[in-house]
């Protein structure tokens, strides 16, 4: 926040993300595993409406934070296994 307040464009969208764009089920099996869960992970169809009106992939663009000097201090990754310990 601090840099985008500071070195940002005034008015201007910034995204906050990690790159490269993650499948969602993948993250989900990855915390799965390290979790050592013997559960089962069901995947659920979408209802008809939300194939109406949803993407059915979705990334976001985070150059313009990244051209400010942003970089993840964290992975993705290392972020789930920071919240499983």
């Amino acid at each position: 926040m601090r840099l985008v307040m500071l070195d940002g464009d005034e008015n201007s969208i910034y995204n906050v993300g990690t790159e490269p764009a993650r499948v969602f089920s993948d993250l989900i099996q990855y915390a799965h595993e390290k979790m050592g869960s013997k559960s089962n992970v069901l995947n659920q169809d979408p209802k008809k409406f939300h194939k109406q009106v949803q993407v059915e992939n979705f990334s976001m663009d985070c150059s313009k934070l990244y051209d400010l000097g942003y970089f993840p201090k964290y992975s993705i990754e290392q972020t789930l296994d920071r919240m499983i310990r």
